[in-house]
């Protein structure tokens, strides 16, 4: 299967596996019990939309949803919420070169992966915005505040 292929594809165990799966994990749903299941998420196949409100509505019940970009920063802020002593340490023992091969990426990969990822990118970039909040001073004290 190409690239290309792949994110047009409407195979649903593809879909399951790859569809807004952060947007949907949020909004509720739920990977598969068996092993042939396991990579496949289940619930929240609705149209992007709703997966967004409902994922949205998720983040309340997370004092803190942080990102992989931002790993450092995300864990600052759930030490800070938590009340533990000190600030983390970091360290990267599990770092491996880059493995990227150019498939050749067209426009048209992009778009269809856009489309796959529509919810999950919206979702992102609302927990950026968020972690940036709760690393302002204000933003830690406020949420110790209503903890």
């Amino acid at each position: 299967m190409t690239l290309l292929d792949f994110v047009k594809s409407e195979d649903p165990v593809i879909r399951r596996a790859a569809w807004n799966v952060q947007a949907r994990l949020l909004a509720g749903a739920d990977y598969g019990m068996d092993p042939a299941t396991r990579t496949q998420l289940f619930g929240f196949e609705e149209d992007v939309e709703t997966v967004i409100g409902r994922a949205m509505e998720g983040f309340e019940d997370f004092a803190v949803i942080g990102t992989v970009d931002r790993f450092e920063d995300s864990v600052r802020a759930a030490y800070r919420v938590l009340d533990l002593p000190g600030e983390p340490r970091f360290e990267y023992n599990n770092r491996t070169p880059s493995r990227f091969k150019d498939q050749g990426v067209t426009d048209e990969v992009l778009e269809y992966a856009r489309q796959m990822t529509e919810a999950d990118q919206i979702v992102y970039d609302a927990a950026n915005a968020r972690l940036s909040e709760l690393t302002s001073t204000d933003g830690i004290q406020g949420l110790r505040r209503t903890r």
